[in-house]
């Protein structure tokens, strides 16, 4: 719910760019071929059928893929205008491929190898950026279980499509089109597009949403106990409007008051000596000096740019950072 400056992460996508866009496999030794190859293969067997047109839009796909891959939200709109819009309304097309048939939008996904990247080379990102939590909601950890053909267990980031893949294949592994989710925001969110994007180079836009409390909530709970607190999501209107249609934001929130009360008590007390004794009596816990005292304190991460570490710390960092606290 809060966007990541891209500067701060160009390294990242750049080397994943480099990574996936390659000839070699350069250490993806359980690939059996990259994307490029992928592609290639697709792209003649389209021609082999006499689907020629479609053959042409794998071609741009493979002629400009590390471009793609690169590709920020400010210019999916142009881009697509520009090299795959005359496609739209074909790729539900069902085409033979290898034993047996598949929609054409399915095969890009394939041909760019989404589930290779979503399963051995994103979360090396996604863990290297501190992305643990739901982009959408901040409500969960992005992380979803499950269960493969032998037994085994397994634990993976579940990751959703900013432009969804059925509509925009040729964005499926595009660094900034992949944002990590919960089951829940991407099971709603499903082919929909949503209003929030996770990445913005724009330094004015990093925070669209804010929660908030009325005066009068806050004022009955500190002097009365009230404990009838509302949690209300603000910001940029087409924001908060998707969030709430897409997502429940607000729903999922109002389960989450009791962590709000909770930061509000701390807030009310706001007992600075008591984090100083914490700091000076036990500082072979903190060896990061003063911050790692007060996350101890507020059970949350406190800074704007830490706020995808943990669930519910931008409902925390918003209680904390609310104008009438206690100096």
């Amino acid at each position: 719910m809060r966007r990541i400056l891209i500067s701060t992460v160009e390294s990242y996508a750049e080397e994943y760019a480099n990574c996936i866009t390659a000839e070699k496999k350069n250490g993806l030794a359980n690939w059996r071929k990259m994307p490029v190859d992928r592609l290639r293969e697709l792209y003649y067997t389209l021609k082999w059928q006499g689907e020629y047109w479609l053959a042409d839009y794998v071609l741009a796909n493979r002629q400009y893929l590390k471009e793609i891959v690169l590709l920020t939200p400010d210019d999916f709109n142009k881009f697509h205008e520009k090299y795959f819009r005359w496609a739209d309304d074909d790729l539900e097309i069902e085409i033979r491929f290898h034993s047996g048939t598949a929609k054409f939008w399915e095969l890009v996904v394939w041909a760019l190898n989404y589930e290779g990247v979503r399963d051995d080379v994103m979360p090396y990102y996604v863990k290297k950026m501190h992305l643990s939590t739901c982009s959408y909601c901040n409500a969960q950890y992005a992380i979803t279980t499950g269960e493969d053909e032998n037994g085994k267990r397994w634990a993976m980031y579940q990751l959703d499509h900013f432009k969804p893949k059925s509509k925009y294949p040729y964005l499926c592994v595009s660094f900034f089109n992949l944002q990590p989710s919960c089951a829940n925001c991407n099971q709603h969110k499903s082919t929909d597009e949503a209003e929030f994007n996770l990445y913005t180079n724009d330094k004015t836009k990093l925070e669209p949403l804010h929660f908030k409390f009325t005066p009068d909530d806050i004022i009955k709970f500190v002097t009365s106990g009230d404990e009838n607190i509302d949690i209300i999501l603000d910001g940029e209107k087409r924001i908060v409007d998707s969030q709430k249609r897409l997502f429940k934001i607000d729903l999922v929130y109002k389960e989450h008051v009791d962590v709000a009360k909770e930061a509000l008590v701390r807030m009310y007390i706001n007992d600075k000596y008591y984090r100083r004794q914490l700091q000076s009596s036990l500082a072979y816990l903190f060896p990061n000096g003063v911050e790692a005292p007060e996350r101890f304190y507020w059970g949350n991460y406190l800074h704007p740019n830490e706020v995808h570490r943990r669930p519910l710390s931008m409902l925390i960092q918003d209680v904390v950072g609310y104008p009438w606290k206690t100096k």
